[in-house]
Formats: C-alpha cells, structure tokens, sequence
C-alpha cells in the first residue's frame, strides 16, 4: 500500500505578502507533521516568509480539512491532504463539512510513502488473503 499526501489550499488563492500557516490534520509528530515540518523549512526560505505549523487532529482528519476549507481563500492557509482523506473520506461519510472538489485546490503532490499492514502472530494468518478470509469468517451481521 502506498501513502500519499498532497498540498491542498481554499479555491482561488491569491497571494499578497504575510506569514503562512499549514493546516496539519494530524496530531505533532505524526508522519505527515514530520514530513510538513522538514518541508516547511525549506519553503519559508525559498518563500522568504514564516510559516506557522497548526495541528488540528481528529474526526478522520475532518477537522483540519475543514479549518482549510473555511479558510479565507488568499493563499496563506496550506494543507495537507492525504489521499485517503481526500478520496475515501467522502464515500465513507454521509456528510463532510465541505466539498472535496469545491473548497480544495490541490497544488502538488508533497509525500509518497508505504504503509504497513501487521497481525499479532498468535493470528494464524501470514498471507492477505488468509487475513480476508478470517476476517469474513469471523464477520458479525
């Protein structure tokens, strides 16, 4: 499995001059905050402005996408969408604070990563698709 992220800002940014803030919708020392956090660095100096790292966690990373959304649309408010957040949340969840397609402009894809998948080796399971077939197995209706 891959792990994505990309830079997302309100719809129709525009930019005059005043220090950035990233919207981080994952708890400090998270991956995406780490990866945020090396990346901002190099950006303040390139973009010759400070930029503040605001950590919003929760709600499936809903609270700090929609603190993005909100956000007056000039272009100092970035954040960071992973993929998952952006693509499963919305046929995942019966109503969103915002509309993915209305209130994010994606500008460039930041991280690309993979991810884990483990079980506990008590489970007698070391193949995915023993893992799915456990798990429908054992499926409470």
């Amino acid at each position: 499995m891959f792990f994505n992220a990309f830079w997302i800002l309100p719809a129709k940014a525009a930019y005059p001059g005043k220090p950035f803030r990233i919207v981080v919708p994952q708890a400090a020392r998270s991956t995406i905050d780490t990866a945020v956090r090396i990346l901002a660095s190099e950006l303040a100096i390139q973009l010759g402005q400070s930029i503040v790292i605001n950590n919003k966690a929760g709600g499936g990373f809903t609270i700090g996408l929609d603190l993005v959304a909100k956000a007056p649309p000039d272009g100092y408010t970035l954040g960071l969408g992973p993929v998952g957040a952006m693509v499963i949340s919305p046929n995942m969840t019966a109503k969103l604070p915002y509309d993915i397609l209305r209130d994010f402009q994606p500008t460039s894809l930041v991280t690309q990563g993979h991810l884990l998948l483990a079980v506990s080796p008590n489970l007698a399971v070391n193949k995915i698709v023993k893992l799915m077939a456990y798990a429908k197995k054992i499926r409470v209706n």
